[in-house]
């Protein structure tokens, strides 16, 4: 049987002399040790050092608890992961051995008041979250997208702008503002479900209404008439385009690239294609499919 001791120190002011001190009189023939190591770091160099170098019918001796675990729980695992591969543990300041009967008692002991202290731990916070949640009051991060938020993001919306530039305006994210809206119109289409009358005879139903533009193209058509109009042939040079972006990104160094993206993108969808004028300034007018889109919109 070989005693093989463990030291550590938190800070590397200090000195384990008085550690390897104790651990030379207990009998440990080799010494691993951790200087400037919190207990409260899981990856310490030498104490995993100390645990592969053990073998069964070894015993792992320290100068007091806190030495080796980082806490009650993660003690108790780690004097059972040595049992179980047949090393034993002795703490010299508390004088427990688990190779002994009367120190393998007190240790589990300890194990018991530990366990003790965590059950009740989650019973206090299972009692606060319970007394919270009558209270009305939710845990996690507070919404992004409030009420008065969101009647605000549907009114500008009704006012033909962009859900990039309507997350703008608000301050909040495009993803979020989805969501919301995504939500809301979920919320209506079930209130109005639930509000609904019997559907009429077959003889009185009302003929089908068109299918509805998907929130994306329904974008592309606003910017589409925002930048072009509603007509084709009609010509607009990349100045009168840009009086379409979003203020902030009017009179900027960059506005004449942000506009040739938007307008490289109405090209590639086919609702759109260059005019170059007279003197060659760039310009694009509306294709037939792109006014096609715009009428979907009334």
């Amino acid at each position: 049987m070989a005693l093989i001791g463990y030291a550590r120190v938190s800070t590397g002011e200090q000195e384990p002399a008085l550690q390897h001190d104790a651990l030379g009189s207990a009998g440990c023939g080799r010494v691993f040790e951790d200087r400037g190591v919190s207990g409260a770091k899981a990856d310490r160099p030498g104490l995993n050092a100390a645990l592969a170098f053990l073998r069964e019918g070894d015993v792992l001796v320290v100068w007091k608890l806190d030495r080796l675990g980082r806490s009650m729980s993660h003690l108790i695992a780690t004097v059972e992961a040595l049992e179980r591969r047949g090393i034993g543990f002795r703490s010299l300041t508390e004088a427990i051995d688990t190779t002994t009967p009367g120190g393998r008692l007190v240790f589990h002991i300890f194990g018991a008041l530990g366990q003790f202290e965590r059950d009740l731990i989650r019973e206090r916070t299972r009692a606060g979250l319970s007394a919270a949640a009558a209270r009305g009051r939710k845990g996690g991060r507070k919404p992004v997208m409030t009420p008065e938020k969101l009647r605000r993001a549907q009114a500008l919306l009704q006012d033909k702008l962009t859900v990039v530039e309507v997350a703008t305006r608000l301050k909040v994210g495009k993803t979020a503002l989805y969501a919301s809206l995504k939500a809301a119109e979920a919320e209506d289409a079930a209130d109005a479900e639930v509000a609904a009358p019997p559907p009429a005879p077959p003889m009185q139903q009302a003929p089908a209404t068109r299918k509805l533009l998907s929130r994306r193209k329904r974008e592309t058509a606003i910017l589409l008439q925002r930048y072009l109009g509603s007509e084709v042939g009609v010509r607009y040079a990349a100045g009168a385009i840009a009086e379409g972006l979003p203020r902030i990104d009017q009179r900027t160094p960059y506005t004449g690239q942000l506009v040739r993206r938007e307008m490289t993108k109405m090209v590639a969808l086919g609702l759109a294609e260059p005019s170059p004028g007279p003197r060659g300034g760039a310009g694009w007018q509306l294709t037939a499919k792109g006014k096609a889109l715009i009428a979907q919109l009334y």
